[in-house]
C-alpha cells in the first residue's frame, strides 16, 4: 500500500493535540489512527509518514483553540468589570457612608451655635466655648488673648485677630504663608456646587480606610478613661475625615475643629505649625491626612505635644503609596516605620495600615490613565470611569491589611500614641529633642529583606 497522509489531518479540525503522535512497533503514526485501530474501525488508511503533517496540523488546531478562547474573553472583560461594578456598587450603601453620617450627626449635634446652650459661648456667636476661648494665646508672642467686641487682641504685641462668622482667625502673618485679609465670610453654596457635591457622593469611591472606625472607637474609650468630659483638637477638621462620624456624634466630647480653610465644620482658623492654644489644653488630638501638607511637619508635632495634657492621646494618619493629591502643597510621604519615627516622643499604643495595597493599586491605575489626558473635561470623565470600574478593588484590602506584606505597599498608615504622663517644666528642652533618636527607632515589620534593586 502506498504511503499516505492521515485523512483526518487533511480534512477535519477535530484532531486533538494531545493525540498528535504515538510510538508503535510500526514507527510514529498519527494518534487518531491508533485510537481508530483500537476501536476496530477502518475509516483511515495506514500511515507511517504522517508525523510532520499531523504535528503541524495539531499545533495549528491548538493555536485556533487558544484564539477561540482568548478573543471572546478579552472582548468580554470590560463588560464583566462594568457588570461587577453595577452588582457590587449598591452594597456600599448598606453601610452608611461618611456623607450620610454627617447628615445623621447634624440631627444629633449640629455644627452651628443654635445647637448649643448660649451660655457656653462668649464673643458674639462663637463656634468655640468660653472655656476654649480662655485658653487661646497669641500665635505671634504666645501671650493670652483677650476678647474685644467681635475680635481677639493681644495686649503684649498689639496684634488684632478678627472673628468671621463665629470663627476666630488666629494666623501669625509674620511667619505663616496664609494672610488674615484673605479670609471672608463664607457664602452659601450655589446650586451648581451643591449638584456637583451630590453627584460626587453618588459615585463609588476607590478609597477605603480599613482602620479608622476601629481606631476611633479605641480613641474614644481611652479619652473617657482619662476624663468624663474630654476636649479634643482636630487638626485639619474643616470636613469630617474617614471613619470619624461616629466619634463626632459623641455629645460628651468637646471638639475644636481647626483648619486653614473655612468649610462646613471649621470652628477655628490657624496654622497647624503654630497652634494658638495654651499648654496642656486638650485630652486628645487628631491629625488625619494633614502632615504631608506641612513643610515643617516636625514643628506641628512639637505643637501637638505641647497642647496635649500629660497622658493625652494622639491619633495620626498619613499616606504612603499614594499619588500627589495636594498639588503645590503636597510635600511628603511616610512609610509605617517613618511615621512612627516622627512621633517618637510619644508612647506608642498602636500603629499599622490604614489604606491597603489594593487601594494603592487602584489609585495608581487611575493616575496612569490620567497621565494620558490634559483636558479638564476628559480628566473628569476619566476619574468617573475609574471610580465606576475600579472601586471593587478596595475590598481586597479587608483581606490584605493585616498581612505583613501590606506594610510594604500600603496606601496609608496610622499611629496612635500617648503623651508621657510626666509634665514638662520650663527648664526642660522641647519634647522632640528630649531623648536621642537612636533609642526611639521603630522596628521594621514588612517582608522586604534584600536590596530594593532586586524588585526592579
Amino acid at each position: 500500500m502506498p504511503s499516505l497522509h492521515c485523512i483526518h489531518c487533511a480534512c477535519t479540525a477535530t484532531c486533538s493535540f494531545s493525540f498528535w503522535r504515538r510510538q508503535t512497533s510500526e514507527g510514529q503514526i498519527c494518534g487518531r489512527e491508533i485510537r481508530e485501530r483500537a476501536l476496530g474501525t477502518r475509516r483511515w488508511g495506514a500511515s507511517k509518514t504522517c508525523v510532520e503533517s499531523c504535528r503541524g496540523h495539531c499545533q495549528a488546531v491548538r493555536g485556533e483553540k487558544v484564539q477561540q478562547i482568548a478573543v471572546p474573553f478579552l472582548l468580554a472583560l470590560p463588560y464583566f468589570l462594568i457588570g461587577l461594578a453595577l452588582l457590587v456598587w449598591p452594597w456600599q450603601y448598606l453601610v452608611p457612608s461618611d456623607s450620610n453620617r454627617k447628615k445623621l450627626y447634624r440631627s444629633v449635634r449640629g455644627t452651628v451655635l443654635g445647637h448649643f446652650p448660649s451660655e457656653m459661648f462668649g464673643v458674639g456667636a462663637m463656634k468655640i466655648t468660653t472655656q476654649v476661648q480662655e485658653r487661646l494665646i497669641c500665635p505671634h508672642c504666645r501671650v493670652r488673648l483677650h476678647s474685644r467686641g467681635e475680635s481677639f487682641v493681644c495686649n503684649a504685641c498689639g496684634n488684632y485677630y478678627p472673628v468671621i462668622a463665629g470663627i476666630p482667625i488666629l494666623i501669625d502673618v509674620s511667619s505663616s504663608a496664609f494672610r488674615i485679609d484673605s479670609y471672608e465670610r463664607p457664602r452659601p453654596l450655589s446650586g451648581a456646587e451643591r449638584a456637583k457635591r451630590a453627584a460626587r457622593d453618588l459615585l463609588p469611591r476607590i478609597s477605603l480606610n480599613v482602620a479608622a472606625r476601629r481606631n476611633y472607637q479605641k480613641f474614644r474609650e481611652m479619652l473617657f478613661n482619662q476624663s468624663s468630659q474630654p476636649r479634643v483638637l482636630i487638626v485639619g477638621g474643616a470636613t469630617a475625615g474617614a471613619g470619624m462620624s461616629e466619634l463626632l456624634g459623641e455629645q460628651r466630647i468637646e471638639f475644636v475643629e481647626s483648619d486653614v480653610a473655612i468649610d462646613e465644620r471649621t470652628t477655628l482658623v490657624c496654622d497647624a505649625q503654630n497652634l494658638p492654644f495654651a499648654e496642656e489644653t486638650f485630652d486628645g488630638v487628631i491629625i488625619q491626612a494633614v502632615l504631608f501638607y506641612l513643610p515643617e511637619y516636625g514643628q506641628c508635632i512639637s505643637e501637638i505635644f505641647r497642647v496635649l495634657k500629660p497622658g493625652g492621646i494622639i491619633y495620626s494618619e498619613s499616606p504612603f503609596m499614594e499619588q500627589v493629591v495636594g498639588g503645590a502643597y503636597d510635600f511628603y510621604r511616610f512609610t509605617l516605620r517613618g511615621h512612627e519615627y516622627q512621633f517618637r516622643q510619644f508612647e506608642k499604643l498602636s500603629s499599622g495600615v490604614s489604606g491597603g495595597p489594593a487601594m494603592a493599586t487602584a489609585w495608581s491605575i487611575q493616575y496612569l490613565m490620567l497621565s494620558f489626558v490634559q483636558n479638564a473635561a476628559l480628566r473628569a470623565a476619566t476619574r468617573i470611569f475609574c471610580k465606576c470600574t475600579l472601586f471593587w478593588m478596595k475590598y481586597l484590602d479587608l483581606l490584605l491589611a493585616n498581612k505583613p506584606g501590606a506594610v510594604d505597599a500600603a496606601a496609608g498608615t496610622y499611629f496612635m500614641g500617648r503623651r508621657p504622663g510626666e509634665a514638662r517644666t520650663d527648664e526642660q528642652p522641647l519634647p522632640v529633642e528630649a531623648q536621642p533618636a537612636t533609642t526611639r527607632v521603630p522596628e521594621y515589620r514588612g517582608l522586604i529583606q534584600s536590596d530594593v534593586r532586586a524588585y526592579r
